[in-house]
C-alpha cells in the first residue's frame, strides 16, 4: 500500500526543525508545499525516491526538493539520524527584492549534494541561529537574512556540472501548483493544455521530463492526498469526492481504493483508531529536538 500525504503549512513563510531519530521509515511518497531542504549530518545508510528515481546515500548530504515533487526517504539501519529540515514558501522568494534566491536549483525537481562532516558542521551555526529565530518568533528581517545566507551557501556548494535548469520547462512547476490548488476543477488534459497555451503532446512530454510521471498519475495522487487530509475531519465522503473533482462518489472511492488499498471509509476508521496522523498544518510525525 502506498501512502501519499501533504506536509507543511500552505501559508507559513518558513519552518525549520531539528530532528534526531533512529529507524526512520516513511510510509510512502509525499509532497511539500514549500521548497524543501534537508541537511543530513549522519553517516547512516538511507534509501530515497525523488520524482520517480531511487538512490541510496551513506554520508552526510544536503538534499533539495522542489514544491509538489513526490519524494520519500527511509533509513536502512538503526544508527542515529540527525537532520535539519528547512521549508521555504515559494512566495518568500519574491519578497524583500528577491534576497532569498534558490539560484541554480530553480526549475529542478531536486538535487543531492554529498557532504563531509567538516562541511556540514560549518553550516550548523547558521541552521541553529535560524531555528532560534523561528522558535522565538523573531522579526521577518532576521529570518529572511539568515535564509538568504543559507540558500547562498547551498548554491556555492552545488557541483559545477549540475544540469542547467531551463525556463522552457518552468511552466510545469506552475502546472503542478495549479493542480494542487484546484483539485476540484476540470483537470482533463485538454483543459490544462489550453490553460497553459501548449498542445497536449508537448504538455505530457514536458510533464514527464520534470516529474517522471504522467499528468493523470500525478492528478490521482494529489486528489487522494487531499482527500486523506479531509478524511481526518468530519466531512461527508460525498463532499470530499466533490472537492476532489468527482461527480460520482463511486468513482472517487474506486480511485482511493486503487491508490491506498482500502476505501475512504476504512481509511477514516483507521485514522480514528490510531488517534493521530500527520496533519496539513505541521510536520509533526517525528519528535523534534528541543529549541
Amino acid at each position: 500500500m502506498n501512502t501519499f500525504s501533504f506536509f507543511g503549512s500552505h501559508t507559513e513563510s518558513y519552518a525549520i526543525t531539528h530532528y534526531i531519530s533512529r529507524d526512520y521509515k516513511e510510509p510512502g511518497e509525499h509532497l511539500n508545499y514549500h521548497h524543501n531542504l534537508v541537511f543530513n549530518f549522519s553517516h547512516v545508510a538511507m534509501e530515497h525516491t525523488l520524482s520517480g528515481n531511487s538512490f541510496r546515500t551513506e554520508t552526510p548530504y544536503i538534499l533539495y526538493r522542489a514544491p509538489y515533487i513526490l519524494h520519500s526517504c527511509s533509513t536502512l539501519d538503526s544508527r542515529e539520524y540527525e537532520r535539519y529540515i528547512l521549508n521555504v514558501n515559494m512566495h518568500v522568494l519574491t519578497e524583500f527584492g528577491g534576497i532569498c534566491d534558490i539560484g541554480r536549483l530553480r526549475n529542478l525537481p531536486g538535487c543531492m549534494i554529498p557532504m563531509d562532516t567538516e562541511g556540514m558542521e560549518h553550516l550548523r551555526p547558521l541552521l541553529e541561529h535560524l531555528k532560534r529565530a523561528y522558535w522565538e518568533k523573531e522579526s521577518k528581517n532576521v529570518w529572511v537574512a539568515l535564509t538568504a545566507v543559507i540558500l547562498n551557501e547551498v548554491n556555492r556548494l552545488l557541483p559545477q556540472d549540475i544540469s542547467a535548469s531551463t525556463d522552457k520547462l518552468s511552466y510545469i512547476h506552475e502546472l503542478m501548483y495549479y493542480i494542487v490548488e484546484n483539485t476540484g476543477e476540470d483537470l482533463r488534459l485538454g483543459t490544462l493544455a489550453k490553460k497553459f497555451y501548449c498542445n497536449e503532446n508537448k504538455l505530457m512530454r514536458d510533464f514527464r521530463t520534470v516529474t517522471h510521471s504522467s499528468i493523470h498519475e500525478y492528478i490521482s495522487i494529489v486528489r487522494v492526498a487531499r482527500a486523506k487530509n479531509w478524511l481526518m475531519e468530519d466531512i461527508p465522503i460525498s463532499v470530499i469526492a466533490e472537492r476532489c473533482g468527482f461527480t460520482h462518489e463511486s468513482a472517487f472511492i474506486r480511485l482511493f481504493r486503487t491508490v491506498e488499498g482500502i476505501t475512504p471509509g476504512k481509511y477514516r476508521e483507521s485514522v480514528r483508531e490510531r488517534g493521530h496522523l500527520p496533519s496539513l498544518k505541521r510536520i509533526d510525525n517525528y519528535r523534534p529536538s528541543s529549541p
